[in-house]
């Protein structure tokens, strides 16, 4: 399912009246989204400190926010630390109430952000006056812990509306992750030390395709980019992080039976959008197969499988109370649904 409050470009959404606020305390969340944002001046220290910023989904309170919505969505709150696992940092310490313990230096040493994300956890909503307006409110993640089922709300379903978001500096600035972040996050970016830096060296920030754009695309990639990062192919490859135990989440769709073999060849399908099939192809190295091993395309079905129960076009998940072992972290998937006209802790 879409996010309905993403509006047209240039078009000013206007929020809407008796829009809920999360019930202040303890409650089920699930960290959706996990972005490294660089290095920025702090202006009090005068030093540059790295940034990362977790995005939070709250599957209890579903509401349409702005004229522009035209269904419910999550309510959404995302929050910035400082990256830094320093015995008296905030990231540590908000993190070792995450993981109901405390790791060893080895341990953080090696510890994987990305590992966290896509999970469950009992979260406290807190409410924060703004300092030079104390009339207007904020909601904030004030601290998280393991998640428990004794949070479930009785008869609700738990359903997991956006993908999982997973950014890190050492990506790239123009691979398919920093493409596929929110575009105030892409901004905020290239505005960072290392996007400065990047910029001054001639280097270019990758936009996404818009579907509406008459600008003529560039040349494809050749067929060794984008690189991942160690940190992506950390998530890709569904690594567990010391201190992780694994912990009741929704449920996820079984693996699909084989397809039965044809004699024809299926049809491709492309996934990637920000180029067509034959632009690909011209670009010496490219070919089909090497499309489907790079997840840029996927051979079509020949025969259509089962339905599944979906929400709006995305794979629902099984309630709370029927859920088995979270499975471990799985690659990034991109093409988020949040808003990304700013933050979603937005003032009440």
């Amino acid at each position: 399912m879409s996010r309905s409050s993403k509006a047209p470009r240039g078009v000013q959404r206007v929020p809407l009246e008796n829009v809920k606020r999360l019930p202040v305390g303890m409650q089920v969340a699930r960290l959706f989204g996990v972005v490294e944002k660089g290095s920025h001046l702090n202006k009090i220290s005068g030093k540059y400190q790295n940034k990362i910023t977790l995005f939070w989904e709250f599957p209890y309170l579903w509401q349409m926010r702005f004229d522009t919505d035209e269904q419910p969505t999550p309510q959404c709150i995302n929050g910035t630390f400082t990256y830094s696992f320093h015995e008296q940092a905030n990231l540590r310490a908000f993190l070792v109430g995450m993981l109901g313990k405390d790791l060893s230096q080895d341990e953080w040493d090696d510890f994987n952000m990305f590992g966290i994300a896509d999970k469950y956890y009992i979260v406290n909503v807190v409410e924060v006056a703004k300092k030079d307006d104390p009339k207007v409110i904020y909601q904030n993640v004030k601290s998280a812990m393991p998640y428990d089922p004794r949070f479930n709300i009785e008869g609700v379903d738990i359903i997991k509306h956006n993908p999982t978001m997973l950014y890190s500096i050492s990506d790239g600035f123009e691979s398919d992750y920093f493409v596929k972040i929110y575009s105030w996050l892409r901004r905020d970016i290239q505005a960072s030390k290392e996007g400065l830096e990047h910029l001054q060296a001639g280097g270019v920030f990758a936009e996404p395709v818009r579907k509406d754009s008459n600008a003529t695309n560039v040349a494809p990639p050749p067929v060794n980019q984008p690189k991942m990062s160690q940190n992506t192919q950390a998530s890709v490859a569904m690594a567990q992080q010391p201190g992780l135990a694994a912990q009741p989440q929704p449920g996820s769709p079984v693996a699909p039976a084989s397809a039965a073999p044809v004699d024809s060849k299926p049809k491709l399908e492309m996934i990637a959008t920000d180029f067509s099939l034959e632009q690909y192809l011209a670009v010496p190295g490219w070919s089909e197969q090497k499309l489907v091993d790079a997840g840029k395309a996927r051979w079509a079905q020949v025969a259509p499988t089962s339905p599944v129960a979906t929400n709006g076009g995305q794979q629902a998940s099984q309630p709370l109370s029927h859920v088995a072992n979270q499975p471990a972290t799985t690659a990034p998937t991109m093409n988020m649904g949040v808003d990304e006209s700013g933050h979603d802790d937005l003032p009440f």
